[in-house]
């Protein structure tokens, strides 16, 4: 198993941020297998991730880059019964499976979304959290996504990254070839969007890391 996952990170990384995300328009069962899988750090975690949100019963919450949902159930756990989960993605195939998810496990207060790769398509003011997880590096504008999250969010609304923390010497290959950047760049670049930095939330990840913004 851990081989035949290997093989298919390589296959997601192997193209450029711009065009790469149309490998997630294929082989559904097979990133159902990658994302919701132990050996991957962030679904490891996946308890502590939502517990660092905070989130209070009522807020609306957004999982930008939601893939098959493995944040979900968890997200909408915290959040209702008067909140509500926006779960985007660009994938057609994966915004099919979520809709499936919905029904299957309940998620009354789930809405997902089809979004696209430089805004979110959500409406302004709508949202209180932001939480984007192994996916800000795939963003073919993140400048116009930033701005798009900005103008989502409510006022003091709360944006939280999760990502694959490149470290030249230590990270494996194919996180150094293959993200764009390392955890100093994305922190400046969201800072520079008119966020502020509140601090790298404190979880045992093996190759991620998490941060915490707010609007300035």
């Amino acid at each position: 198993m851990k081989v035949n996952i290997l093989i298919l990170l390589l296959l997601l990384f192997s193209c450029d941020h711009k065009h790469g995300n149309k490998k997630f328009q294929k082989d559904l069962k097979q990133w159902v297998q990658i994302f919701e899988n132990d050996e991957r750090d962030v679904y490891k975690h996946r308890k502590q991730i939502v517990a660092a949100l905070d989130l209070k019963k009522g807020e609306i919450v957004a999982d930008i880059g939601a893939g098959t949902g493995a944040f979900l159930k968890l997200l909408h756990e915290k959040v209702t019964p008067l909140g509500k989960i926006y779960a985007v993605d660009i994938s057609d195939e994966f915004v099919e499976h979520m809709k499936k998810r919905k029904e299957r496990e309940n998620l009354d207060n789930l809405i997902v979304v089809k979004g696209k790769t430089e805004a979110t398509t959500l409406l302004e003011n709508s949202i209180d959290v932001a939480f984007i997880c192994n996916t800000y590096h795939h963003f073919g504008d993140f400048k116009e996504m930033l701005r798009d999250i900005k103008k989502v969010l409510k006022k003091n609304g709360r944006l939280f990254i999760v990502e694959f923390d490149k470290i030249p010497g230590k990270s494996r290959q194919w996180i150094i070839d293959h993200i764009r950047a390392e955890k100093k760049v994305f922190l400046n670049e969201i800072v520079s969007a008119g966020f502020k930095y509140e601090g790298e939330i404190d979880i045992p990840f093996k190759e991620n890391f998490m941060l915490n913004f707010s609007l300035n």
